[in-house]
């Protein structure tokens, strides 16, 4: 049995072979550099924590593991952000098969989102949700999107 220390390399080679993908599959799936994953890979760079989530959704790996191996999120982060009364919270697993908006106007309607709810108290795990609810609407056929959008005017808020 083996002592060696495993390493965030060779977690993703494992992960990557496990799904009979090569560098140039993986390289695909997640939009980086076949150069790039392999100097990970061989571990002669520290992937940043936005290059490990995205390996993690497209190897379907464990993104705590991914980023503790990675050392790319502190400590006290990476815990707040995954641990939610003492259970594994909504935090950054539940976020992690979302993709970021590369549109800069989805990028400031996402901000200005996050600005308002957490102006009204929110916690960051809820702001989550909502961005992602919110994702999941526009994707809605347009009569699905309608009858959403018609439920929630006839919500009311109750103190």
């Amino acid at each position: 049995m083996s002592t060696e220390k495993l390493t965030l390399g060779e977690y993703i080679r494992r992960l990557r072979k496990a799904r009979r993908w090569t560098l140039g599959a993986l390289a695909d799936n997640t939009g980086l550099s076949y150069h790039n994953l392999s100097r990970i890979e061989n571990d002669s760079t520290v992937p940043n924590a936005e290059t490990v989530s995205q390996i993690a959704v497209a190897l379907d790996g464990d993104m705590r593991r991914m980023l503790e191996l990675a050392e790319a999120v502190p400590r006290v982060i990476l815990d707040r952000m995954l641990t939610f009364d003492g259970r594994e919270g909504p935090g950054l697993k539940r976020t992690a098969g979302s993709q970021s908006p590369s549109n800069p106007s989805d990028r400031a309607l996402e901000a200005a989102i996050g600005k308002r709810a957490s102006e009204a108290g929110l916690d960051a795990a809820e702001i989550t949700e909502i961005v992602e609810a919110i994702r999941r609407l526009v994707d809605l056929e347009p009569h699905s999107r309608a009858a959403v959008i018609g439920l929630v005017k006839t919500l009311s808020v109750h103190e």
